[in-house]
């Protein structure tokens, strides 16, 4: 049974139609995925926070190793103390104590934001694979879906 719309419709309109209805599902499952794939990070220029070993320092980097010369840094301590302050040119901050940091953050005043919790033992983060073959499944449950809608757009329900 056709709709009044359906009859209606020319030949070119159901064809725009289909484009849109195509175009809109495309974009629904690329966004989709990126919330499923996505961890919240911006993977491309993100901010690095470093222990240097057995010297009593972190730096702040971005990820390329470029030391974020602006960052302000804010040390956590385990016991509730707090010390903050700039990073020097190359990107390092002296730590007094580093097995009592409970977290540090760096901040480098350009909307790039660290922040690490070393009272935890494991990160947990979704490895780049999975991430790469859920992406592939949803391109290939699109590709799927869009080889069905198209297969029977041609028949005539009535």
């Amino acid at each position: 049974m056709e709709t009044r719309f359906r009859k209606c419709m020319g030949r070119d309109n159901r064809r725009i139609h289909r484009f849109y209805v195509r175009l809109g599902l495309l974009w629904a499952g690329l966004a989709l995925g990126l919330m499923l794939i996505g961890d919240g990070q911006a993977l491309a220029h993100r901010l690095l926070v470093l222990v240097v070993e057995g010297q009593g320092i972190i730096q702040v980097v971005y990820e390329g190793g470029i030391p974020a010369r602006r960052a302000l840094v804010t040390v956590h301590y385990l016991d509730g103390g707090i010390s903050e302050g700039y990073v020097d040119g190359d990107g390092y901050f002296p730590v007094t104590d580093l097995w009592s940091v409970a977290r540090i953050e760096a901040d480098d005043g350009l909307g790039h934001r660290v922040s690490q919790d070393f009272s935890r033992e494991t990160e947990h983060r979704v490895p780049v694979w999975l991430r790469v073959v859920a992406g592939l499944i949803i391109l290939l449950g699109m590709a799927l879906l869009f080889r069905g809608y198209q297969s029977g757009a041609g028949t005539n329900r009535t």
